[in-house]
């Protein structure tokens, strides 16, 4: 369904299975990363996160090339990665938190509340699922020009990733912030906040993105040599880094919109940038131009939901 074929059949198909079996480790980490950094507990949140990185770093090479297990080698190593994750997140709840707990017969809540996590919760677990089925989308849309292409993206989005999570990281980082001075009704802290935060986005995006632009054909040969890969992959990776700043818009008002209880604009705008927007892009950039309108599809899709998420706030009308 995502457009494996052949050889690329085999390697997904491997790390999938791997990845599949180990979901509940890696779903895992992300509530007691959030739940530590709502006490005010961010660095060990952090810390956690870093250590299942250094151990996902070190166990690829051993599991890919010492035991020689391919790309299941490299699930394998996420899997642990992430449950060494479990683990420190665990120890820093029961040794550190003042305010929560791993002891389950305490875990009872009200249907209010649970409603109300629902209402933002589910357009955002809908965003994670709209990245997927874009994801998909390009993917079909790439295997009719060869497997390299697919490789290519691949290894595109993940660099262009290097920036977007730490944009994502500060823009769910003001979270808090946000609902606070929202809550709190301090209207001219609200707005300060807002405009740092949409300082910082832009900074990040124009700084990472040109510095990744420059030395785009350096990081794809990082992970591949190939010369048709580097090609694509350099070309594919500049045209993604052209979104970044539409990314940090949309993230801006993606955050302020949860943080204030805006329910409907988050979940429209969780199904737009890759969902029914970057679908509509896709299919008539392609039909156009071809592999050059694949290509171009993303950066224009952030472009299109920057714009919705702008269009939304003016509409919203949050009291600001």
């Amino acid at each position: 369904m995502l457009g494996a074929q052949g050889q690329v059949f085999h390697y997904a198909s491997q790390y999938y299975t791997w990845i599949a079996l180990g979901a509940p480790c890696i779903i895992l980490t992300l509530i007691p990363a959030n739940q530590l950094r709502t006490e005010g507990l961010a660095s060990l949140s952090m810390a956690g996160s870093i250590v299942g990185s250094v151990v996902n770093i070190v166990l690829d090479p051993l599991f890919i090339f010492g035991l020689g297990m391919g790309a299941g080698g490299a699930a394998i190593a996420t899997v642990l990665g992430n449950l060494a994750t479990d683990i420190v997140f665990a120890v820093c709840i029961r040794k550190k938190s003042s305010k929560l707990t791993t002891d389950p017969r305490l875990a009872k809540t009200d249907l209010a509340t649970i409603a109300a996590v629902l209402a933002i919760g589910l357009p955002s677990s809908l965003n994670n699922l709209m990245n997927s089925f874009g994801t998909a989308l390009l993917n079909r849309s790439l295997v009719s020009y060869g497997a390299d292409k697919v490789a290519a993206m691949g290894i595109a989005s993940k660099v262009n990733m290097m920036a977007a999570m730490v944009m994502i990281a500060f823009a769910f980082g003001a979270q808090a912030l946000i609902g606070y001075n929202y809550g709190s009704g301090n209207k001219a802290r609200l707005r300060e906040v807002l405009k740092f935060d949409l300082m910082v986005q832009m900074g990040i995006a124009f700084a990472g993105g040109a510095v990744l632009m420059l030395s785009a054909p350096r990081m794809i040969r990082l992970f591949m040599d190939d010369p048709a890969i580097l090609e694509a992959g350099t070309l594919m990776l500049r045209r993604l880094l052209l979104g970044l700043p539409c990314i940090g818009v949309f993230l801006v008002c993606s955050t302020l919109f949860m943080s204030t209880g805006k329910s409907l604009a988050t979940l429209l705008l969780s199904l737009s940038r890759q969902g029914i927007v970057f679908a509509a892009v896709l299919f008539t950039l392609s039909a156009c131009f071809g592999y050059a309108g694949v290509t171009a599809a993303q950066p224009a899709a952030d472009f299109l939901s920057a714009l919705l998420g702008l269009l939304l706030l003016k509409a919203g009308r949050i009291d600001m």
